[in-house]
């Protein structure tokens, strides 16, 4: 193969490369767009998009968004690339963020127990919900290291003040999960069901329903 062939394929190369990037980049675009309109139309939102989710080729478009003026409420519009079809999860969405709101009267109180939110949301206290299950979760993080063997004598005060604090604000949870703050392999974490703990009135039956839920507890 000569030189000139060589250098014309080269060429040639270079210029679908392009096109493709050009292709893509105006197709994302689009995609964006769309997403954007979509919210103005259905909600009323002019949202920002926070993230893309494909778990392979040829699946939805998962888009995360919210509110320019509500960024605490994140939800999904979710594009299928071969039927044009749109939909979203902003009904579950929006039940996370009313609950969030009824909880969001204790959450001082909670944070001074010495509890807190996840790193990736700069430690603020958010509510989880589940477009399969139907639940919302609250998970805490804790600086004190959660010892099993020494749990009813360190942490059981705690942990009953802040099941009561979660009932008094009323916000619908239907599971708590507090983690320590340890090395993945270190750490230890307690669930507690709501629903569980609901009609307890004393450390004793509020100790009995953790033990029902976390094996390791003595």
């Amino acid at each position: 193969m000569n030189t000139f062939i060589k250098v014309l394929l080269t060429i040639l190369g270079v210029f679908v490369l392009l096109i493709a990037s050009i292709a893509l980049y105006f197709s994302d675009y689009s995609e964006k767009r769309k997403v954007k309109k979509y919210a103005e139309d259905t909600y009323g939102y002019d949202v920002e998009i926070k993230q893309l989710y494909r778990t392979g080729i040829g699946s939805d478009y998962e888009y995360v968004v919210f509110p320019k003026n509500h960024q605490h409420l994140e939800f999904k519009i979710i594009l299928n690339p071969y039927s044009d079809t749109i939909t979203d999860n902003h009904a579950r969405a929006l039940e996370a963020d009313k609950a969030l709101h009824k909880l969001d009267k204790v959450i001082p109180a909670i944070e001074d127990l010495g509890f807190q939110g996840p790193d990736y949301t700069n430690k603020e206290i958010s509510i989880l919900f589940s477009d399969e299950t139907k639940k919302h979760a609250l998970y805490l993080y804790t600086a004190a290291p959660i010892e099993m063997a020494t749990f009813e004598k360190n942490e059981l005060d705690r942990f009953f003040e802040l099941q009561n604090l979660i009932k008094q604000s009323g916000a619908p949870i239907t599971y708590v999960v507090v983690e320590d703050m340890r090395e993945p392999a270190d750490s230890s974490s307690i669930l507690f069901y709501m629903e569980d703990v609901q009609s307890t009135n004393t450390k004793e039956d509020f100790l009995l329903q953790l033990k029902k839920a976390n094996h390791g507890l003595k």
